[in-house]
């Protein structure tokens, strides 16, 4: 690592270009998508955004 710190800005302009670069790759559809999901996700959560669900409840729990 070079020590570079990002701020969520620049971070949220390189997804663009990443987003950029899959959508031009020549991948299947599906595999951009799943790419692009997962980078947009990990910056949501970084931000504070996303939280990861919780598991269905049992019937036990239901209770």
């Amino acid at each position: 690592m070079d020590g570079r710190t990002w701020t969520a800005a620049e971070l949220r302009s390189e997804l663009d270009r990443y987003e950029a670069e899959a959508m031009a790759s020549r991948l299947k559809s599906t595999t951009k998508l799943t790419y692009i999901v997962h980078a947009r996700r990990f910056l949501d959560w970084l931000d504070g955004g996303y939280k990861f669900p919780e598991p269905p409840k049992t019937a036990d729990e239901q209770v």
